[in-house]
């Protein structure tokens, strides 16, 4: 009897890099037994309560869809249609001159044109700003203009075929990732129809875009830190406001997320393979932290979009340019798209020399010559350069210092108190390693902080989801890896280690969670090769998605905005109110002034740096920092100067929020002292009057708003009513003034 031939060991799936190995044949089971183990932990934690949830879809199916607020809507989401649309036309316009003939699928072009399209209408509308044409008239013929070229381009261009690529099979989970994802975008859609109540949001990513469409122009604003940072996705914002409204903003957000998600999809399809496409994008959207962000007017998705793309085009440009003769098209788009990225954040500008570092690192890794690398190094740069530099100006001009607030107490106008920035700073949640490696408890949390943040953070308990804890484990299996793979994890793991030894704030980890997201489904996949094993992981994941989409689904309820979007509660109701998220609001106050007081009016904040409702000129303040009223009652000898000096800045009312100065009084927002308290009485007393109050202390809806009247001088000569000052709750001491007279 002959002996059977042996039988040849099975190859991996064709979709797969032939330079992959496995690992040891054990850490397929371990893998699957961690899977389940994360998911039983943190389904112990933070479990699913079916009941909760089928009474969370009993009030959405209630809702209304046919009422004046949805036409609001409609004009948000047609506006940011036509801006991005815009963005992808003047993009792939860059695209196709610096890479004409360039070997790219119709989706890469799409998602590279986006990308670039919004640095250049953002610059554009930053460049228009400062030559103070900031008018909805302006801002309608260039969309239009660009809307006709293209029109005209796209009827005279030749056509040409699109590269191709193979899709995956349809499959039970590539169908579960695709009804995922559908589910998601209906609670997408529902949280960024609700009206705006992200408190950074109305406090500077839209409330200085409002200032400057106000205004007709950029302006400084002194008084409020954050005015000063880079802002490069806030001036397409203040695009969207000027044109459409608050609901454009959000849903410019939103638009963004897709951007990213197809730029994953896009990724895995060219460097990993067509079935961790999917994949890769639900581990990152599905994270309950980025579904909530994006519904907002925030910046961080579109942060991290834009980091992603330009990960991807360095990835690209390094194939490109792998010879001396390469094209080097691809080093200048993916360094104008790092130094987009970096622009949006000062906290993104490493990401600059990350991308150097690793350009040297691969080149080194070909035995690149010193010459050539120098040379595409200045390349890259000079690229990234164009659309860093007008941020720098932009402060350069106001404040005499390119990244002011940051060296603000050294260096650039007007200084920073060292005391104010002290707590500016400890407000952004900064990470000290000193005292995290302090004691043993905290050094363990540093170390194995993943598991921590998934399974032990209390303040942030469910905002990451289970996903990125459970895939963690298979970036240590892989042994060999396509340089693609090897590239983006080098990258992850500087963003990731950046992150770690910088800051605390999690939603800040949000670029190096985008660029983990292929890696993590790569390896998940190529794990996963027996079907046992691929059920127990997959199921895991699947899992943890129905998790993430039910915390998803009850932070949404739990603001509120679906009853405004459902007709149950009025727009104007709801932002009157507090909610979760949405600390003692102004709403109230803004929306009489926006009424009562002249075109022309002036308001200076107190207590409160939310001025985004307001459509008066304003003068806020930061939280953190100063409130601008104490620094000119400081500078002033008694309350006529502090009245004179007012009226020389445009002041016209005075504005206080008085629940939300108590709220925030751990910040010492007024600290007066024995000197210039006295000056405060005098002005107080002399030159405000009292227009208009609304109070109420109701346990969980406290409201104290007082809108004030800055006098004439003849006005304050007059006998008139002189108002409570509720800024006597922070007096010094009567022991502390008797001492000083």
């Amino acid at each position: 009897m002959k002996p059977h031939p042996p039988k040849k060991p099975k190859e991996p799936p064709e979709e797969f890099p032939a330079s992959w190995r496995s690992g040891p044949a054990i850490f397929p089971i371990l893998l699957a037994i961690w899977s389940v183990l994360v998911t039983y932990l943190y389904f112990d934690r933070l479990p699913i309560h079916p009941d909760s949830l089928l009474s969370i879809l009993d009030q959405w199916t209630q809702m209304r869809f046919w009422h004046p607020y949805l036409l609001k809507g409609l004009v948000g989401i047609l506006t940011a249609s036509w801006i991005l649309w815009a963005c992808v036309q003047v993009g792939q316009g860059v695209l196709d001159r610096l890479c004409p003939g360039g070997s790219l699928t119709s989706l890469e072009r799409l998602v590279f044109g986006g990308g670039i399209g919004i640095g250049v209408l953002s610059n554009a509308v930053l460049l228009l700003g400062a030559v103070r044409l900031w008018y909805a008239s302006v801002f309608y013929a260039g969309l239009a203009g660009i809307t006709g070229l293209a029109w005209f381009y796209r009827k005279n261009k030749p056509l040409t075929a699109s590269l191709q690529q193979p899709s995956a099979k349809p499959g039970f989970w590539n169908t579960a990732w695709h009804i995922a994802l559908a589910v998601a975008a209906c609670l997408w859609l529902l949280g960024s129809l609700s009206p705006e109540v992200f408190f950074d949001s109305l406090h500077y990513h839209l409330g200085i875009p409002a200032q400057y469409g106000l205004e007709h122009r950029l302006l400084s604003v002194p008084s409020l830190l954050y005015a000063n940072f880079t802002m490069t996705l806030q001036m397409l914002y203040g695009l969207g406001i000027t044109i459409g409204n608050t609901l454009t903003a959000k849903f410019l957000h939103l638009g963004m997320a897709g951007l990213l998600g197809l730029a994953l999809f896009g990724f895995s399809r060219r460097y990993l393979s067509a079935e961790t496409a999917m994949l890769s994008v639900i581990l990152f959207l599905g994270i309950p932290m980025t579904g909530i962000t994006l519904t907002t007017a925030g910046i961080d998705i579109g942060y991290s979009a834009l980091q992603f793309l330009a990960a991807f085009a360095l990835i690209r440009a390094l194939d490109e340019t792998s010879t001396p003769s390469g094209n080097r098209a691809w080093l200048w788009i993916a360094g104008g798209l790092t130094g987009l990225s970096a622009s949006c954040k000062y906290t993104g500008f490493p990401f600059v020399p990350i991308a150097g570092l690793l350009i040297v690192w691969r080149r080194w890794d070909e035995h690149q010559s010193g010459r050539i690398i120098l040379n595409q190094l200045i390349h890259f740069m000079a690229a990234a350069s164009l659309f860093i530099l007008p941020q720098l100006i932009k402060n350069m001009v106001f404040n005499h210092n390119p990244v002011y607030p940051f060296l603000g107490t050294h260096w650039g106008i007007p200084r920073i108190d060292v005391t104010e920035w002290n707590r500016f700073f400890y407000d952004q949640n900064p990470r000290l390693l000193a005292t995290e490696l302090r004691h043993w408890d905290s050094a363990l949390r540093f170390i194995f902080h993943p598991w921590f943040l998934t399974l032990e953070n209390k303040n942030e308990l469910g905002l990451l989801g289970p996903l990125c804890l459970l895939a963690l484990p298979a970036l240590f299996w892989v042994r060999a890896r396509t340089p693609a793979f090897q590239m983006l994890r080098r990258y992850a793991a500087l963003t990731w280690l950046l992150w770690l030894l910088t800051t605390k704030v999690l939603r800040y980890s949000l670029p190096m969670l985008a660029l983990a997201s292929p890696l993590f489904a790569e390896t998940l996949i190529m794990a996963s090769r027996s079907a046992w094993i691929r059920t127990l992981v997959l199921g895991s994941v699947l899992a943890g998605t129905l998790n993430n989409f039910s915390m998803l689904a009850k932070m949404i309820h739990q603001v509120g905005g679906w009853q405004v979007v459902g007709g149950w509660v009025p727009e104007a109701e709801y932002l009157g109110e507090m909610h979760p998220t949405y600390p003692p609001p102004s709403y109230d106050a803004l929306a009489w002034m926006n009424t009562h007081l002249p075109a022309q009016a002036k308001v200076l904040f107190m207590g409160d740096c939310r001025s985004y409702y307001l459509e008066r000129r304003a003068v806020p303040s930061s939280t953190p920092g100063g409130q601008a009223i104490v620094k000119i009652i400081r500078e002033s000898r008694d309350g006529t100067e502090v009245a004179r000096r007012l009226r020389e800045e445009g002041v016209t009312h005075l504005f206080l929020n008085f629940g939300e100065a108590v709220r925030t009084e751990g910040y010492q927002l007024f600290p007066w002292d024995p000197v210039s308290w006295p000056v405060l009485t005098d002005f107080w007393n002399h030159s405000v009057r009292l227009l208009w109050k609304k109070e109420n202390f109701t346990p969980g809806q406290l409201k104290s708003l007082y809108v004030y009247e800055l006098l004439s001088e003849t006005d304050a000569a007059r006998p008139h009513e002189i108002p409570l000052n509720f800024l006597g709750r922070w007096a010094p001491s009567v022991a502390a003034q008797k001492q000083l007279k």
